[in-house]
């Protein structure tokens, strides 16, 4: 299945045993992998009774607007009667035992996004053209509604086609499945200042410049829209400020401190006054501590200052050094370095 579609589930409950089942409840719910998803009652119902081969029938739509993993669950609930039992304590005046049963169906499937994007980012002095190719990877058509791009708050975009100044395309024929069609974008770096606007310049290795959103139908009527992974390219800033690891150990142990010496390096043309903080939001493999309060001070252009740092590996392999982030009191920016180093991390 593919998001957007409508799927539709015809429901037959068959007696199939010697009894009458009374109070038979039936209800459907949706489970996917994600933890945030709240699963919704697709289905509940009751019938009253059913005799030994008699049947009911329900039917279940829904739409599927994410990728994922689902789960559909049909669980049953019913008591059985037996007439011989019954007129046994009937007559006794006694009220008879209840006897209830449980049966859970569960069916899996996956509900994938019809189309792909691939981007390919052209570096130019002052602005980026982004290619984005669209394919349909389904088994039927597709009808492609708009393609747009999504600019970071620091980008601007226009599509570079009949409609200027837009940054979306729109309305086109049926994609067939496996044909593919290239969309360029023209983006920029937001001008601040002739927006009247002021904020701190945030430096990263690499720059989120934006992301694709696409929107189709497909034949039956159905609809969907969905956001694509985030579009980065290396930045052309990082050079100013240079961090880098003074004799790189050949390796860390897995959970054991080990003090790193770091390099600060000053490779703008200005004295920089810097400081030093973390972000753990970039960590993963080995984690930083111990970073020195105090500022690093005055750098003069083409100069460097050290401090140490202490590095504790979480997990084994081939982790980088990452989070360390810098900023310069003169200017207001800040650049956060998302890989100083590799290394590799053992197990004792």
């Amino acid at each position: 299945i593919y998001v957007g579609d409508t799927f539709k589930i015809l429901i037959n409950f068959l007696n199939v045993s010697k009894y009458t089942l009374e109070e038979v409840g039936i209800t459907a719910t949706l489970q996917r992998n994600s933890k945030t998803y709240e699963s919704p009652i697709l289905l509940s119902t009751k019938v009253n009774s059913l005799t030994p081969n008699e049947n009911c029938q329900f039917s279940i739509s829904h739409k599927v607007e994410e990728p994922d993993v689902y789960m559909l669950n049909v669980e049953i609930d019913s008591r059985t009667i037996n007439h011989v039992i019954s007129s046994y304590y009937s007559q006794l005046s006694m009220p008879i035992p209840p006897n209830k049963k449980r049966m859970l169906k569960r069916y899996k499937f996956d509900a994938k996004v019809p189309l792909s994007v691939s981007n390919v980012v052209a570096d130019f002095e002052d602005y980026y053209i982004v290619e984005s190719k669209v394919k349909n990877e389904s088994n039927g058509l597709v009808f492609l509604r708009a393609v747009e791009f999504l600019p970071s708050l620091s980008h601007t975009v226009e599509a570079l086609s009949f409609q200027n100044g837009e940054s979306v395309y729109k309305k086109f024929p049926s994609f067939k499945p496996g044909e593919a069609r290239n969309f360029l974008f023209r983006v920029a770096q937001r001008d601040s200042a002739l927006e009247g606007r002021s904020y701190s310049v945030i430096v990263r290795d690499s720059v989120e410049v934006g992301s694709i959103k696409l929107g189709w139908n497909y034949p039956m009527g159905d609809s969907s829209d969905i956001t694509m992974q985030k579009i980065t390219v290396s930045s052309n800033q990082s050079s100013e400020v240079h961090v880098e690891i003074e004799d790189l150990p050949n390796y860390l142990v897995l959970e054991k401190p080990k003090a790193l010496v770091c390099r600060v390096w000053n490779r703008s043309g200005n004295t920089l006054h810097l400081n030093l903080s973390l972000d753990d939001s970039v960590t993963q493999g080995i984690k930083l501590y111990g970073l020195p309060d105090n500022a690093l001070g005055t750098i003069e252009q083409g100069c460097f200052k050290t401090f140490e740092i202490v590095a504790l590996a979480t997990n084994p392999g081939i982790q980088k050094v990452s989070g360390i982030k810098v900023s310069d009191d003169f200017t207001n920016s800040e650049w956060l370095f998302q890989e100083i180093g590799e290394l590799l991390v053992k197990r004792e």
